[in-house]
């Protein structure tokens, strides 16, 4: 067993481990009509020796350290069949027992793979990964490798199999020099003059908070944008040359320093995090939290969109994983946290596993958590908010979905956050 340094992403997830809570499924799907079982089987195995971080554990409590198993360590593979008129929510029930109960982050591996064969012609194929192992551009990647290694064998990929722990090795040389430092001198001048990473949202409210008997209140809440405002909204952008998440960022931050009061609001988004050379064909976790502030008296309505711009570009052009750097400034200065909303572009899920098609299978949709809101894994403190642009099954138009814990964020105030932002975003368009 190699032992390796943890990127900068890892250390920041490790911090933060108690908010993160079980696995939740990556990816769910029936496959269809001439799936080849032992085939896929052997690709699972094919990608787990060939990518690292799907071989990490991190045992004890440095959070800068991490070990890798073995190439020919096992894989976690859950393999059952059941009968042709097995109900589907007794497979669900196994599903969510398999792939949701929580992972060790000390003990290997932190990936669990599950094939339910149903008859001859169906196949549910599920995953489950650690938060710490990877991301959502990491699922692409792997998505992508196994068709090929499917369809074409192991050959079809390259003979050299890129290393996470070659990014986390640089990704901590780069940041003991310059670029370090640089990154470094900006982000703790940010957090002098806004007092975190990022200020209070305002929208939390302190005696539902201390209630303990409502501390895994999940809700969801959700806006519809309509077709013709998305229409004018994306037109709107490109009028004033600005990405359409730009645009939705400011009407966010400006609805939310109205509902709060509050002059200088903030939301935290995420970057990639692929800053470094050779890291596009690895899995592991690249993206990380950036903070996009938005200070309401230091520009007119018009303004605000060039700020949020300049904001993003900061993030992105200086992006560092910061909870820890954040951590350490707010201990310095007994300067408590925050709960603070997320927003991030979303996708419907239409059962597409990330994209996932095979030679001559069909791939169908199934949902393991019907109720978003029984999904595990749910931070306590956060506003998660998703832009929902693709067309799919649950609305014809793009939509605006909150997910919350009513224990911190009253139902009201959020509900009253997504009005007011598609009125934000109806007025900006006009």
């Amino acid at each position: 067993m190699a032992h390796v340094p943890t990127s900068l992403q890892q250390e920041s997830r490790l911090t933060l481990l108690p908010r993160y809570g079980p696995a939740s499924p990556t990816a769910a799907c029936w496959l269809l009509r001439g799936v080849h079982q032992e085939a896929l089987v052997e690709a699972l195995g094919v990608l787990v020796r060939r990518h690292d971080a799907l071989r990490m554990s991190f045992p004890g409590t440095d959070p800068t350290h991490a070990w890798v198993t073995p190439p020919d360590a096992r894989i976690s593979l859950t393999e059952r069949r059941v009968a042709d008129k097995t109900e589907d929510e007794e497979i669900r029930t196994f599903l969510r027992d398999q792939l949701g109960k929580p992972f060790a982050p000390g003990e290997a591996p932190l990936h669990r793979f599950v094939l339910v064969r149903q008859g001859l012609d169906k196949l549910f194929f599920g995953m489950a990964v650690d938060h710490m192992v990877w991301d959502g551009l990491s699922l692409r990647r792997f998505v992508e490798d196994l068709r090929r290694v499917y369809s074409r064998g192991p050959a079809a990929l390259s003979s050299r199999p890129p290393k996470y722990a070659d990014f986390s090795n640089a990704q901590r040389r780069e940041l003991e020099g310059v670029w370090g430092r640089e990154r470094r001198a900006f982000w703790e001048g940010k957090f002098d003059r806004w007092g975190g990473y990022p200020p209070a949202c305002g929208l939390t409210d302190a005696e539902l908070a201390a209630d303990p008997g409502r501390s895994d209140a999940s809700a969801t809440a959700e806006r519809e944008l309509g077709s013709d405002n998305w229409s004018r909204i994306r037109a709107y952008a490109a009028t004033n040359r600005a990405t359409v998440f730009a645009v939705v960022a400011a009407q966010l931050l400006t609805a939310q320093a109205e509902l709060s009061g509050h002059s200088r609001t903030g939301l935290v988004t995420e970057t990639h995090g692929r800053v470094l050379p050779r890291t596009a064909g690895a899995l592991g976790l690249f993206s990380h939290g950036v903070p996009v502030l938005l200070d309401v008296d230091a520009a007119p309505p018009s303004g605000r969109l060039v700020q949020v711009g300049d904001a993003i570009m900061d993030a992105v052009e200086m992006g560092l994983p910061l909870r820890p750097f954040c951590a350490r400034w707010r201990a310095e200065r007994a300067v408590p946290d925050v709960a603070t909303p997320f927003l991030y572009f979303g996708m419907e899920d239409a059962g597409q596993f990330a994209g996932l098609w095979l030679p001559r299978v069909s791939v169908a949709p199934f949902s393991l958590y019907p109720d978003e809101a029984t999904r595990p894994g749910r931070s306590s403190d956060m506003l998660a908010v998703h832009l929902i642009v693709n067309q799919g099954t649950k609305s014809p138009a793009p939509f605006l979905h909150a997910q919350f814990d009513r224990a911190v964020f009253p139902e009201i105030k959020v509900r009253a956050l997504l009005d007011r932002t598609i009125d934000l975003l109806n007025l900006a368009e006009q």
